[in-house]
């Protein structure tokens, strides 16, 4: 059977598009929101969403470009020679200012963690958040039932089914990257 090579947990795979389209990552999962995926594209802080599909079974065939050469987790920017203020101010505040017009427009993300908040290798104070499993309209969107909080930290009430929320995003993301410094 196929394996990640992301992860040999997820169902997460790499492959090409024909007639050199580029590299693509593809993902099966039981829920994701095209709709917030989108809306990260047009404000250029995701992959670009080249097909998503319901399958058979309950599932979901997510398919946008490979960023994993020019991004990386922020976990791993972290422990890089890289991560000092002269890289991080620019990097955060942009951070803020994407994941504020995420929130602008009706939208919450759900599972902001630095495992799915992708930076710019170059150094740029550029990013792209993944993972959009949970996301989905505020008001509209709940916390899958066994949330993993062991071994990681995540707000009050944040969850089971409990309702996902914009003042959750931004707790996350402040822990992550520290309190914003451009106005929220």
């Amino acid at each position: 059977m196929p394996r990640s090579t992301v992860d040999p947990d997820k169902l997460v795979f790499f492959g090409e598009l024909s007639a050199g389209g580029g590299e693509v990552c593809i993902k099966f999962t039981r829920s994701y929101s095209k709709e917030a995926h989108e809306l990260c594209v047009m404000l250029d802080i995701a992959p670009r969403l080249r097909g998503f599909e319901k399958i058979p079974g309950g599932w979901y065939m997510v398919v946008m470009d490979r960023i994993d050469e020019g991004y990386y987790s922020y976990n791993n920017f972290r422990k890089s020679s890289k991560f000092h203020a002269a890289h991080t101010s620019p990097l955060h505040d942009a951070i803020w200012k994407g994941l504020k017009s995420f929130h602008d427009r009706g939208f919450v993300h759900g599972d902001v963690r630095d495992v799915n908040l992708m930076v710019a290798r170059s150094g740029e104070a550029r990013f792209r958040l993944i993972d959009f499993d949970w996301a989905g309209e505020v008001g509209k969107v709940l916390y899958p039932m066994n949330v993993n909080t062991e071994g990681l930290w995540r707000p009050p009430n944040a969850y089971d089914n409990n309702p996902i929320t914009i003042e959750h995003d931004e707790q996350m993301m402040e822990y992550i990257v520290g309190k914003a410094s451009v106005t929220k």
